[in-house]
């Protein structure tokens, strides 16, 4: 009889694996992508204000000078204030040659400079140099349709994850059943063209950047059955 009890209870517990084994049945999960690409339409400048010196009061009260000007400076050509951030302060000891002689401090305060007209790039790159930033970092591309574009490579990836399963399924001798799971794949915003800045001080009126293009794209992970 205890032998008997013993035998149900493995039943029991081993019952409830092989059904939900057998109901599970066949399926197939694929990834879809989608992408876009645009010519962008703004551009982020990103730029920094750099003062070294052995007083660190004396060079944090330079580069906030600078930095004040700067601003007061770019607001006087029409930059709106909300396009300018600040990204980063830091002011820092430094050695040369690793001795204690020769301690420098150094102060830095970063920006990014959303610039919304690409023709006027030059002009205000030319006008950060004058006022006295020796630091041009990146050159980050954009596009102010970025929702609309993201929401068409969004479609993209679904035909192309739909086209996947339908391929798979007939290349097996079944068709696809129902959607079991449907998952975004986190791609991130847009593929910025990242460029070196290049300051040109010669003076001409050759443009100093080459926008291209950029892409815009995004997954889908699906998973259906076969039948």
């Amino acid at each position: 009889m205890k032998n008997y009890v013993s035998f149900l209870l493995l039943l029991l517990c081993v019952t409830p694996f092989v059904t939900a084994q057998e109901s599970e049945g066949s399926k197939i999960s694929v990834t879809g992508e989608g992408i876009i690409r645009t010519v962008p339409d703004q551009v982020h400048l990103y730029f920094a204000v750099q003062n070294e010196g052995e007083d660190p009061l004396e060079v944090k009260q330079r580069n906030d000078e600078l930095t004040g000007k700067l601003i007061e400076l770019l607001k006087e050509n029409g930059v709106d204030g909300k396009d300018l951030q600040t990204q980063r302060l830091n002011l820092r000891k430094q050695y040369n040659n690793r001795t204690e002689d020769s301690e420098k401090y150094m102060a830095t305060q970063s920006f990014s400079l959303l610039i919304r007209d690409l023709k006027s790039y030059d002009e205000i790159n030319i006008l950060l140099l004058s006022a006295g930033v020796n630091q041009i970092e990146q050159v980050v591309f954009s596009s102010t349709r970025y929702e609309e574009l993201k929401n068409r490579a969004r479609e993209k990836a679904v035909k192309d994850a739909l086209g996947k399963v339908a391929l798979y399924g007939a290349s097996l001798g079944m068709s696809p059943g129902k959607l079991i799971n449907m998952e975004e794949v986190d791609t991130g915003g847009a593929m910025p063209v990242f460029r070196e800045a290049v300051a040109d001080y010669s003076g001409g009126n050759r443009s100093q950047i080459a926008p291209g293009e950029i892409i815009i794209s995004n997954k889908i992970h699906l998973t259906y059955s076969l039948q």
